[in-house]
């Protein structure tokens, strides 16, 4: 199989590609990360016959049905000769058929290109340690069947991405985020990866901090760092923030800095007796957050010490 550019996306090259890049080389790292690879890469391999197959049997079912064409074994019972079996009618050759073939065909270039990405994703990025289980088949399946609808390279790019985790740590990546990246547009990919600049993640919880909220206000201007207040409910009616307002949260005596994930970036917070207004990520919007490339706003920034001062500790050194 070709793409639109030529290049060749067929199961040779990507034998060839996965058997001399990173696939044998995992073997090293772990047992299970590296089986764990194999099984998502065999699941999304497929004949472009098993999908087809189907509808032409549905097609040859519904003219028999129409033409009252009787199966061999009842044709032999009765001494008959067989009626349109040799030479079946033009409408074998349907539109109908057709389109499920270039579907299916359409599916199967998806997927292996999303394998191609997904092996230069585990060779840049390959497994530190063993993977705690084996991936799901379950998930694997949901997984597929949803990213063969994907022909957009940023958005392939990301569910390699999205295999990479899940392949590492199963469980990284739920079926509900799944299901929350098979809706999105290529608008609402690029707002939420905008919000996730101002974001900061404890591990535990992923969150954005409001500099420019006071008292019992709900929300204020982000607009400074490209995000009004209809992206905030977008970004809520898409399952990736709790609330398009933010939570008023009183902290007490913390007392020593924690460290957190700063847009991507090392950082340490303090909160001790301060009250901050947040907004809160959902799982899907924790998990997809994970996978992006993320880099601080320095006006935000700015805005977030003017509001808390002595808060934020950022850059934070390399220890030695």
């Amino acid at each position: 199989m070709t793409n639109e550019g030529g290049s060749n996306t067929g199961l040779i090259n990507i034998n060839v590609k996965m058997e001399g890049r990173a696939i044998s080389d995992i073997a090293k790292y772990s047992a299970r990360a590296y089986n764990n690879t194999l099984r998502a890469i065999s699941s999304g391999l497929y004949a472009v016959w098993e999908t087809t197959k189907p509808a032409l049997q549905a097609k040859i079912d519904s003219y028999v049905a129409k033409t009252n064409v009787k199966t061999m074994v009842e044709l032999e019972g009765e001494r008959l000769p067989p009626k349109n079996i040799e030479n079946p009618p033009d409408q074998f050759n349907s539109p109908y058929i057709e389109y499920h073939i270039n579907m299916a065909a359409r599916s199967q270039v998806n997927r292996e290109n999303i394998i191609e990405r997904f092996v230069d994703e585990i060779a840049q990025n390959p497994p530190d340690n063993d993977a705690k289980s084996t991936i799901d088949d379950d998930w694997l399946a949901q997984f597929w069947s949803l990213s063969e609808k994907v022909s957009k390279e940023d958005f392939q790019i990301f569910y390699a991405k999205l295999l990479s985790a899940e392949i590492k740590n199963p469980g990284a990546v739920s079926p509900l985020t799944l299901r929350t990246i098979s809706v999105f547009s290529k608008e609402i990919a690029q707002k939420f990866q905008e919000f996730c600049y101002i974001s900061f993640d404890s591990s535990d919880d992923v969150f954005v901090i409001h500099p420019h909220v006071n008292g019992f206000m709900t929300y204020g201007p982000l607009d400074n760092y490209g995000i009004s207040y209809e992206d905030l409910n977008e970004l809520f009616s898409y399952g990736l923030i709790t609330l398009p307002q933010t939570i008023l949260i009183q902290y007490g005596p913390v007392g020593t800095p924690y460290e957190v994930d700063y847009a991507g970036e090392k950082a340490l917070l303090n909160f001790s007796n301060l009250q901050t207004h947040e907004f809160k990520f959902t799982r899907a919007g924790r998990e997809i957050r994970r996978l992006l490339s993320l880099r601080p706003i320095p006006a935000f920034t700015a805005a977030f010490r003017e509001r808390y001062k002595g808060a934020l500790t950022y850059p934070v050194e390399a220890s030695p």
